[in-house]
């Protein structure tokens, strides 16, 4: 009657395996399963079932975590190293653009910008700025006064 043609069934092509430390690095990094399962060749449902199963898994990428601010820490302070030395270069060789925005970021841009004073006048500063602290001090002093009182100043 009818003969039956012999199919064999097709295997199914396998997967490649998942390379887990580069999904965990990913992972850490703040990629998406989407993008880890599409990058690494894997399945979404590969990388979701092995979050929930394993606790290695889920350990690996805490680690990477840490490497990964670890590393990022290491790139900032570098930087931030470079950046300070190239503002000292500039600021040296009278760079005016890069002392203007040093002074401005250092908060010393509204200071005046005036001559030293010789030990002569730095005295007679501080004697007057002593002198104004008094007499201020004594106005308040005048002013909170009881009326009772009646003090006269000596004007």
């Amino acid at each position: 009657m009818f003969e039956r043609e012999h199919t064999r069934a097709m295997p199914r092509p396998r997967r490649p395996r998942l390379d887990w430390t580069a999904a965990a690095r990913l992972m850490a990094e703040g990629v998406p399963a989407e993008e880890v399962a599409g990058r690494l060749g894997g399945t979404v449902d590969q990388i979701r079932r092995n979050l929930r199963r394993s606790r290695r898994f889920r350990d690996r990428i805490d680690s990477e975590r840490r490497t990964v601010a670890a590393e990022a820490a290491l790139s900032l302070g570098a930087l931030r190293g470079l950046v300070a030395g190239g503002l000292a270069d500039a600021a040296a060789c009278g760079n005016v653009r890069v002392l203007l925005w040093l002074a401005e970021h250092l908060g010393l841009d509204d200071t005046p910008l005036s001559p030293p004073l010789s030990p002569e006048e730095q005295a007679e500063e501080r004697a007057e700025a002593e002198q104004r602290r008094h007499d201020a001090m004594i106005r308040r002093l005048l002013a909170d006064a009881p009326p009772e009182l009646e003090v006269q100043p000596d004007d």
